[in-house]
């Protein structure tokens, strides 16, 4: 997740831009900032960033091009951990993406979470072993 969001920010920053990555904690959980000042998005355009399949009017400005899946699936992989993701942005205004991830509900005491010891299966049966002949007649 952190790691498409920095990639699409140092995909859209041009040479000599700065992209930058806070992490800190809330009192609920964990924000995380990814910072650039890249190209930016266009206002109209953010309402639609997080679908699927979809690229941006100025992708065409990127260093590399994309299939318009990476924030969508980013957005998925936030929403199933039952956080958020926002973004401020603004055409040549550079880019913010924040994800807010709740903290861990009653996270169990580590010995409770080892798993029971499963059983080792049975050894493979034993295979003979034919030696090369030596001198030795063949069976009959």
């Amino acid at each position: 997740m952190v790691s498409n969001l920095v990639a699409n920010a140092i995909k859209f920053t041009p040479r000599g831009g700065s992209v930058r990555v806070d992490v800190a904690p809330t009192t609920s959980g964990a924000r995380i900032d990814v910072v650039d000042t890249g190209i930016g998005i266009d206002r109209a355009e953010l309402p639609h960033i997080f679908e699927r399949f979809y690229r941006g009017s100025r992708s065409n400005e990127a260093r590399s091009s994309g299939s318009g899946l990476g924030l969508a699936i980013v957005r998925s992989i936030v929403e199933m951990h039952g956080g958020s993701i926002t973004v401020e942005s603004g055409a040549g205004a550079g880019s913010r993406f924040t994800v807010l991830l709740p903290a861990y509900a009653e996270a169990p005491a580590l010995s409770s979470r080892r798993p029971p010891a499963l059983p080792l299966p049975p050894p493979p049966p034993a295979r003979c072993r034919r030696s090369s002949p030596t001198n030795s007649a063949p069976p009959q």
